[in-house]
């Protein structure tokens, strides 16, 4: 358990390449870390949001939250608190999250409830790992599913000629990762036929956006 002392971030927020030797010292770091039988989640969601909140141009912040435990904190105070900084510090004045949080519970111990609430209000997912021995392949699965942003504030517009505008499911997506599905469904309109139009726009590499038609046939279920 640690506390943060200062609302600086500081050296903390720095942006290291996973380099061989920056990975084996991170590790060193790590096992030097004494526990001390606490969960502080909230002091530590604070000091990521304000590195979140100072990336660089170009990067896009990702969270990952791993506890084996329960936050000694109250959960609906970090659940509050994160959701409220996760928008309130966007240096852009945007309603979206500032940074998706992804979340992962370790063995039996960990609040997964909790940790599924904090990934879904926060635009990531939730990933449980149970305690066996393939649980670092299971955590390396998680990793690579999310190692590769390449859009973000996607947006999906059907044209109202073509789809049920009150049909749709979820047509905001926060980030897109190589490898991932984004779906949206709904209904065509009687007089669209088989066919479905619209656009998708989406930020990608250095903020730039980027539109991609919708054309295709519909399938009929």
């Amino acid at each position: 358990m640690w506390k943060l002392s200062t609302p600086s971030a500081g050296r903390y927020c720095n942006v290291y390449p996973a380099t061989a030797q920056n990975v084996a010292e991170a590790q060193g770091l790590a096992g030097q870390m004494n526990a001390r039988g606490g969960t502080g989640l909230l002091d530590g969601m604070q000091l990521s949001l304000i590195c979140a909140s100072d990336a660089p141009a170009g990067l896009e912040p990702i969270l990952l939250v791993l506890t084996d435990g329960q936050p000694h904190e109250p959960i609906q105070t970090i659940l509050d608190d994160t959701k409220t900084r996760n928008r309130r510090d966007r240096p852009d004045g945007d309603d979206n999250v500032l940074a998706s949080i992804f979340t992962i519970g370790l063995g039996a111990q960990a609040n997964l409830d909790f940790l599924r609430q904090l990934a879904l209000q926060n635009e990531g997912k939730f990933q449980q790992v149970y305690a066996t021995q393939d649980a670092s392949l299971q955590l390396q699965d998680f990793y690579s599913s999310i190692a590769t942003p390449l859009l973000t504030d996607v947006s999906v517009v059907f044209d109202y000629a073509t789809a049920d505008q009150l049909s749709l499911t979820e047509t905001e997506f926060h980030t897109y990762f190589w490898g991932s599905e984004l779906v949206v469904a709904g209904r065509l309109l009687p007089g669209a036929g088989d066919r479905l139009t619209g656009e998708i726009t989406a930020n990608g590499a250095g903020g730039v956006v980027v539109r991609y038609p919708i054309q295709v046939g519909a399938v009929l279920l």
